[in-house]
């Protein structure tokens, strides 16, 4: 939960910098929540107006991302000026929409995929939902204990960054999972958002028929008899001409 993170340590952060209290603070953490709103729709329009692809919107999110949060550690320092602050947090936040939606999607999907999760569909999604949750207790724990300088280390510092070199974590594991995704595109693993798995399991025959001119699901047609089949046919048959008489 790397919003969290951001959230976390903008408070004291900025108190410290540029000597804001409550009010602005909150003015800008409540304005985080418009935009959110206009990145979701606008990944929405993205999405299902312009058929842009969920890999698309992720490698875009994550390297958003990646470049927010490095912009964080490397601008919140004593006295800089407030766009320092602003730019930097707006700007990793709003990344955002660009990975929840497309993340899940292609979780989804990859499961869809393995026969062998068929039946476990909601067991693997409450599992995402729930190390999400995890995320979001552990990540404000963190940031406050190892991530954020007191106001004394702020000034012993040279740089007088507000935040300690433990918070590059963030864009790192950013830049990992972007590796992993270009690692998955480039190895076929993806392709056109579809998961290509290979699995151990054996189709069963049903599924191994292939559809001919005999199979049972395709109409049958009669074909006319050949005189030596009509000479075989059984002499009381009963016939037209036989009623006659």
């Amino acid at each position: 939960k790397f919003l969290h993170r951001v959230e976390t340590g903008f408070a004291p952060a900025a108190y410290d910098a540029l000597g804001w209290r409550t009010v602005k603070t909150s003015s800008v953490l409540g304005s985080v929540s418009f935009v959110i709103m206009f990145n979701m729709l606008l990944v929405s329009q993205l999405s299902s107006k312009f058929k842009v692809r969920d890999t698309t919107l992720l490698i875009f999110g994550l390297s958003m991302a990646a470049f927010g949060y490095s912009a964080v550690y490397l601008l919140w320092a004593r006295d800089a000026a407030v766009w320092h602050f602003i730019f930097p947090f707006f700007f990793a936040v709003g990344s955002f929409p660009f990975l929840g939606a497309p993340n899940r999607s292609i979780f989804t999907d990859m499961m869809n995929k393995k026969p062998p999760l068929e039946e476990h569909h909601g067991l693997m999604q409450a599992v995402l939902s729930m190390v999400s949750s995890l995320a979001g207790f552990v990540t404000p724990t963190f940031v406050a204990i190892y991530c954020l300088r007191s106001p004394a280390e702020v000034s012993s510092s040279r740089d007088g960054r507000e935040l300690t070199a433990w918070s590059l974590f963030a864009p790192v594991l950013l830049l990992l999972s972007l590796a992993g995704v270009v690692y998955l595109l480039l190895s076929n693993r993806i392709v056109n958002d579809k998961i290509t798995v290979q699995s151990d399991i054996d189709l069963s025959s049903s599924e191994e028929q292939i559809l001919n001119e005999n199979s049972t699901l395709l109409p049958q047609t009669k074909v006319a008899d050949t005189p030596k089949e009509a000479s075989r046919r059984p002499t009381n048959e009963y016939h037209h001409t036989v009623a006659m008489h």
